[in-house]
């Protein structure tokens, strides 16, 4: 007996929560289809490497979607039964819905590392089914069988070699830094995220902050930063102040890094809890925080110790404007957001602690010997 066309078949693949997704994945199924030869061809070149390195542990930075050579590095881990590890790599874990690319790193990855205990906690308690939903999850397991994903906490290696190592420039006016964290792509939207927002606009309510820093422009210096190839949403902010008297302020894009204008800051602002919020984490600077998605009772505990914090966009406004009225700078602890989300008490001996982790991944009592290989 014949089984349903292929056709069909497919569309019943793509519908989700009763919507129908198949109209729009059709066309990017026929450009991967396209490229199959190609993607045969990478498979068996990285699958050459590992057999010539031996390798016992494969890291990973990232396995999105995008990254596509991660992807078939992910499979081959698995063909030859070797752990496949990948490091949190965006600062996500203060919420219990997990927005973006990073539902693909669960899925794939035989071990996680993320930045704190409280990131693992949160992936052991709510992963899989609080994260993509029952009927989500039955359908992943059907293509992308998985028992069981070992969650590892092992701190922000990167973010602690860039952050504090250089002394803080200091100048006669206070700075004041606002983190735009987004990108402006209209018609996109990131599955996963319970929030009130498509993928990071909150341009409504960043108009707001926007007007206040309008008027505070030339008691403090005040400066924008966006992602480096966030091209429409800096012109669109820079449109802003240009027409609503803002010519002060300043706006940056991929020509300043953000590392190096946090050492000449005074106060950070974010809109969501994104990398770059982690990346202030670092500094002594006070911080502000928007942010009305769904974040856990442990990181509204911890963030609301360490930042000046607000779901309300107009009380946030209120505290901003009473704050930059006083201008009394570094009043806040970060002492426990630090410790819980960022592993900080372990950061001096960061080496020694992955060492250890790859040990135990491996299952070998020492590192000589021990085979491994990152691919960023």
């Amino acid at each position: 007996m014949l089984g349903p066309p292929p056709e069909k078949k497919m569309r019943a693949l793509c519908v989700s929560s009763g919507i129908d997704f198949y109209d729009l994945l059709r066309p990017k199924i026929e450009i991967y289809a396209q490229k199959l030869g190609m993607f045969l061809k990478r498979f068996d070149y990285i699958e050459r490497v590992f057999d010539q390195g031996q390798y016992d542990i494969v890291a990973v930075n990232s396995l999105s979607s995008y990254e596509e050579n991660k992807i078939i590095v992910s499979d081959i881990c698995s063909k030859k039964k070797r752990p496949c590890v990948c490091w949190m790599h965006g600062g996500f874990g203060a919420n219990v819905s997990l927005e973006g690319m990073d539902a693909s790193d669960l899925i794939f990855a035989d071990v996680y590392c993320t930045y704190g205990e409280a990131i693992r906690l949160l992936l052991d308690t709510h992963f899989p089914v609080t994260t993509f939903g029952e009927q989500n999850w039955e359908k992943i397991q059907r293509h992308y069988p998985k028992d069981t994903m070992r969650v590892l906490s092992v701190g922000t290696s990167l973010m602690e070699r860039n952050a504090p190592a250089i002394e803080k420039i200091a100048h006669d006016q206070k700075t004041v830094t606002f983190i735009m964290g987004n990108f402006w792509i209209h018609n996109r939207y990131y599955m996963g995220g319970n929030t009130p927002y498509t993928y990071a606009q909150r341009w409504e309510n960043e108009k707001k902050i926007m007007d206040i820093f309008i008027r505070y422009q030339h008691q403090y210096r005040i400066w924008i930063k966006a992602y480096p190839a966030d091209l429409h949403g800096r012109a669109m902010m820079r449109d802003y102040f240009k027409d609503h008297g803002g010519a002060q302020i300043a706006v940056f894009g991929a020509e300043r890094n953000i590392d190096d204008l946090f050492r000449e800051t005074d106060l950070a602002l974010s809109s969501w809890v994104s990398t770059s919020f982690f990346q202030a984490m670092y500094y002594e600077f006070d911080q502000f925080l928007f942010d009305d998605s769904d974040l856990t009772s442990e990181a509204k505990e911890a963030i609301n110790q360490g930042c000046f914090f607000s779901a309300d966009i107009d009380q946030y406004c209120r505290m901003l404007e009473a704050y930059l009225k006083e201008g009394r700078f570094y009043q806040k602890d970060k002492s426990l957001f630090r410790s819980r989300f960022m592993d900080y008490e372990d950061r001096t001996r960061r080496t020694e602690k992955t060492r250890q982790v790859l040990k135990t991944i491996a299952m070998k009592k020492s590192e000589i010997g021990l085979r491994c290989v990152s691919i960023t």
